[in-house]
């Protein structure tokens, strides 16, 4: 089962200028690359920076989460490289590239985020032309809440090479702000994504008096006095317009607080993964009812409570009979969008999911968890 799915694993490329003291940074996230991607987009960077001299090539691996998550992914890395150490130390006809890269092949099926990890970055300390030697360092946030682990690739252990390395992490980490919000790690350009396609509707005053937001498509509300972190999928509200908008609406609709009593927090963040929870029971092959459908959203409630969100629980007011009816519904809506009938659901939707692309790696195979544990309730699949 998928465990630590709020860390963000990154990999940094950074080309370090020896006479200008200056260092340029980009790289690629498991926020928006799925994992068993990340050597092509890996080699597709070093392929940019070919002409650059190896010794100005400093590559680094980030492990972005709170102790002891991180700790867990730092751990089963040691695991995976002693495994591979211990191989060619006692075995000298060991083919170690061979078996490298058929554990890093099996890593889809086994469905372990941090041991998919572990064999990523085997597979790039071993399989190249050098032997790296991993140099580790880490950072902890001022409120001691978001720990960063990293390993640079190193031909060897150098002070000057370490500290490069380190300032490029942190031209990094200044850039994206990663910050745990809930239980899951996240960056300003995950957010900002969601904003791609979408029109600029209005410029509205904030309902304290103190600045102004701008409304965007899909009742999107970006903040303009709020610095780097002016943007975070919130929805305008009836606070902010005094009646009751659309959106808000759907919050009562879709809020397990009503008829669960369980109030997560942040909510914007249990919003992205409902709508990718429904994306993916929308493209299974079941005709769900709100019986068998009760019982897949209470194990991914659960998901929601143990690996992403912060949660109170408060008194249900709603019948989970309402709420299931209504919630098949907006399934169905998902399916006929998915059947070529666009105007099942709005277009606001349909960019909303471009995002929501990042977590569909989890929410899939999460799914599989789901409903063997439902077959498991029930003795028999969900029809």
């Amino acid at each position: 089962m998928l465990e630590h799915t709020g860390v963000l694993f990154t990999y940094l490329i950074a080309l370090k200028d020896d006479e200008t003291d200056r260092i340029s940074v980009s790289g690629i996230n498991s926020l928006q690359c799925l994992l068993k991607d990340f050597p092509l987009r890996i080699a597709e960077l070093k392929e940019e920076a070919e002409w650059t001299n190896p010794e100005d090539i400093l590559e680094i691996y980030c492990i972005f989460g709170a102790n002891p998550q991180t700790k867990a992914f730092m751990d089963q890395i040691r695991k995976v490289q002693n495994l591979v150490y211990n191989n060619i130390l006692t075995n000298k006809d060991f083919d170690y590239q061979a078996f490298i890269l058929q554990n890093l092949a099996e890593q889809e099926k086994k469905k372990c985020f941090s041991e998919h990890v572990a064999w990523i970055i085997t597979y790039h300390t071993f399989c190249f032309e050098r032997l790296y030697a991993l140099q580790q360092f880490q950072f902890t946030q001022a409120d001691d809440m978001l720990e960063v682990c990293c390993l640079g690739l190193g031909l060897e252990y150098e002070d000057n090479r370490c500290l490069w390395m380190q300032s490029a992490v942190e031209i990094w980490m200044e850039r994206e702000a990663p910050r745990l919000y809930g239980r899951q790690v996240t960056i300003n350009s995950y957010w900002l994504n969601d904003l791609k396609g979408r029109r600029i509707i209005g410029v509205l005053p904030e309902n304290d008096g103190d600045g102004y937001f701008l409304l965007v498509e899909g009742g999107k509300k970006v903040r303009l006095a709020a610095g780097s972190a002016a943007y975070r999928n919130e929805q305008i509200g009836v606070r902010d317009i005094n009646i009751f908008s659309i959106n808000d609406l759907n919050i009562i609709e879709n809020n397990p607080i009503y008829s669960y009593g369980i109030y997560f927090q942040p909510y914007e963040i249990f919003e992205d993964w409902q709508k990718v929870f429904q994306y993916a029971i929308a493209v299974l092959d079941v005709e769900w009812t709100p019986d068998t459908l009760q019982k897949v959203y209470e194990l991914f409630l659960d998901f929601m409570k143990n690996q992403i969100c912060e949660f109170v629980e408060t008194p249900a007011i709603l019948e989970k009979e309402i709420f299931f009816k209504t919630f098949l519904k907006t399934i169905n809506k998902k399916r006929e969008y998915l059947c070529c009938k666009e105007d099942a659901i709005g277009r606001s939707v349909i960019i909303g999911l471009q995002k929501s692309q990042s977590y569909q790696r989890f929410a899939g195979r999460q799914q599989e968890v789901f409903i063997q544990k439902t077959e498991n309730l029930n003795g028999s699949p969900p029809k």
